[in-house]
């Protein structure tokens, strides 16, 4: 009995792929890295979706070279808030 002979476990690699297809498709800014998570995706089963779920998705949004953390100002240092006082 093969992965295919298993009716449920086909129809939720089908599900499941399609979904991350759209999430890969949508988010992937680079055409090449989109197109190897989609092959990885469809042609490993359930293990090709843990990886990309592991390692494909960009949990920190780069923008300009600076992850967005780093466009946030810092709040000023506490009891320092007025400045130097003479």
């Amino acid at each position: 009995m093969g992965f295919a002979d298993n009716g449920w476990l086909g129809v939720g690699h089908i599900a499941l792929a399609l979904l991350l297809s759209f999430d890969i498709l949508l988010h992937k800014s680079r055409p090449v890295s989109a197109v190897l998570w989609l092959a990885v995706v469809w042609s490993v089963p359930l293990f090709g979706a843990l990886g990309y779920v592991v390692f494909g998705i960009d949990r920190v949004r780069w923008v300009g070279g600076l992850d967005a953390a780093a466009l946030t100002p810092a709040p000023p240092p506490a009891g320092d808030a007025a400045g130097p006082t003479a």
